[in-house]
């Protein structure tokens, strides 16, 4: 029983990896330029990513170029829980995103 834990274990982490580096591309291409950036999605089963549910996205990023004259010196973002309607996200390409931000 250990084992075959194990196995499925190993077979469903790599799913968040993957994740994150998907996401890191992302945003890598729709920037300048970014000097160091790291991402963390935190979900707990993986498979839910699948579903378009995450608990947490974490980002944060230093020297991240919007454009050749806009640097953000350093960049963090941690998000509540998502929740992506992936039917509805298909049919409309318009949605509109919620966010806050503070300044320190």
């Amino acid at each position: 029983m250990r084992i075959f834990l194990s196995g499925l274990l190993l077979l469903v982490s790599p799913a968040g990896l993957i994740a994150d580096r998907a996401i890191a591309k992302s945003i890598r291409a729709q920037v300048d330029r970014v000097e160091e950036l790291q991402m963390r999605v935190d979900n707990a089963p993986t498979h839910r990513l699948l579903q378009g549910k995450a608990e947490r996205v974490r980002i944060a990023g230093r020297g991240v170029w919007l454009k050749p004259e806009v640097r953000i010196a350093v960049l963090e973002l941690e998000t509540d829980p998502i929740d992506i309607d992936r039917k509805q996200l298909i049919q409309s390409r318009e949605q509109p995103l919620q966010g806050g931000c503070g300044w320190c």
